[in-house]
């Protein structure tokens, strides 16, 4: 990556897995709603919903700590690539636990679902406040821990290649 475009290939990355991450999600909720409808007695085995948010958080905190952590080329392109991540965490971490997020949302996708009619099995979501907030508290799990095992696994693998390998590959 150059120097100069750092900054704006992390916010392109954070676009993108978040983008990805929306959708994945509303893919997941459709499975899980297919399959309380089918079977509801294996219907909470295992929600996919909560399932892809674990999976692309570890490709999301491996990716930041392989692309943006180790292999900043200068400290100053590091502070400022880390405080776009920090100011993301916090808006997904504070922002989206607030009343105002939750009906803000409700209100765009009912201005999307009345324009676009054919879009409302997409974006439907019958979720109540209290539903809302429980399954952001799960995200926010999901991504907490998600963040510490990728972190170990970044030490078990940094501790396995060795010293030497670590600061002939990265910038360290």
């Amino acid at each position: 990556i150059p120097d100069n475009y750092y900054e704006q290939y992390y916010l392109g990355f954070l676009c993108f897995t978040s983008v990805f991450k929306s959708l994945m999600k509303r893919l997941g909720q459709i499975v899980d709603q297919m399959r309380i409808y089918n079977d509801p007695s294996h219907a909470y085995f295992v929600s996919m919903e909560y399932l892809f948010e674990w999976i692309i958080s570890a490709f999301y905190f491996t990716e930041v700590r392989f692309l943006f952590i180790f292999n900043t080329p200068t400290t100053l392109t590091f502070i400022r690539t880390m405080s776009i991540h920090l100011v993301s965490e916090v808006f997904q971490s504070r922002i989206r636990f607030t009343t105002v997020y939750y009906y803000g949302t409700k209100k765009i996708i009912d201005i999307i679902t009345d324009r676009y009619p054919s879009m409302k099995n997409t974006f439907v979501d019958d979720s109540s406040l209290k539903e809302w907030f429980n399954r952001m508290s799960m995200d926010f799990a999901a991504r907490y821990y998600t963040s510490i095992v990728t972190g170990c696994s970044m030490l078990l693998f940094l501790w396995l290649i060795g010293e030497k390998n670590v600061e002939e590959h990265y910038y360290v």
